[in-house]
């Protein structure tokens, strides 16, 4: 899907009229995704992020194979930054 408003692209629909997450936006938590990643060296490759309605979504690829989703609450850079490590560290 393309986003009209700034031309993002992402693999996932986001519903119209969601609430704004904060001031998070998805080129924010792109770099935020990469930089973990990064840091944990983990072999993952960012698919996409997509808005929803209680924060954000990240698809990745796991491994050259396993998509992994992942759920984070709109509560901050920080807090997602968290989230993440943990999910990650789950995987």
């Amino acid at each position: 899907m393309k986003c009209e408003a700034c031309g993002c692209t992402s693999l996932v629909a986001s519903e119209p009229d969601l609430p704004v997450s904060g001031d998070v936006d998805a080129r924010a938590l792109e770099r935020l995704v990469r930089m973990v990643v990064d840091a944990k060296r983990v072999p993952c490759e960012l698919q996409g992020v997509a808005r929803t309605t209680a924060g954000w979504r990240v698809i990745a690829r796991m491994r050259q194979r396993d998509v992994v989703r992942i759920d984070l609450k709109a509560t901050g850079l920080a807090a997602m930054r968290s989230e993440l490590e943990r999910a990650l560290d789950a995987t």
